[in-house]
């Protein structure tokens, strides 16, 4: 007998005494799904999102311009919550023309730097997330971010 077989033996029988003997093993299984009892309702369908066109301010095509009726905004939540960052980023890629995946991408081309700059500075003076969460959302030291919002501010006041 081995030393293994002979503490694994010594051990069963100790909890053997002070627990009686072992439960039996039952193996998992999932659940069977309930019986539905009410036919499943048909799923409702995705509201339409509203259009997005720019609005000429200044002779610059800079503000953004939500149009729709009161009934296509039903859908959305709470209006004054503030914006989620996803949709701030979400905007600036609809007005630069490019999209949402190249503004969040490592690629360092002119176009995708200054929508990814746009994007830092609208989720910085949008939101109340720090410089270090908006780093971690668009895979960037809080640095690089800071960079960033600094940069467009002076692009925006020249």
């Amino acid at each position: 007998m081995s030393f293994e077989t002979e503490i694994t033996s010594r051990y069963a029988d100790v909890r053997k005494r002070l627990w009686g003997a072992p439960p039996p093993f039952v193996r998992w299984q999932p659940e069977p799904p309930p019986e539905p009892s009410i036919p499943a309702a048909p799923a409702p369908e995705a509201p339409r999102q509203p259009a997005l066109t720019f609005a000429h301010v200044g002779g610059r095509k800079s503000a953004l311009r939500l149009v729709a009726t009161p009934e296509e905004l039903e859908f959305r939540a709470d209006l004054c919550s503030g914006p989620s960052w996803r949709l701030l980023v979400r905007l600036v890629a609809a007005k630069h023309g490019i999209t949402e995946h190249s503004i969040l991408s490592q690629s360092r081309h002119a176009q995708l730097t200054a929508a990814r700059f746009e994007a830092l500075w609208l989720l910085w003076t949008h939101t109340g997330f720090s410089l270090k969460r908006l780093g971690y959302f668009f895979g960037r030291d809080h640095a690089t971010v800071r960079h960033a919002i600094d940069t467009h501010q002076k692009r925006r006041s020249a």
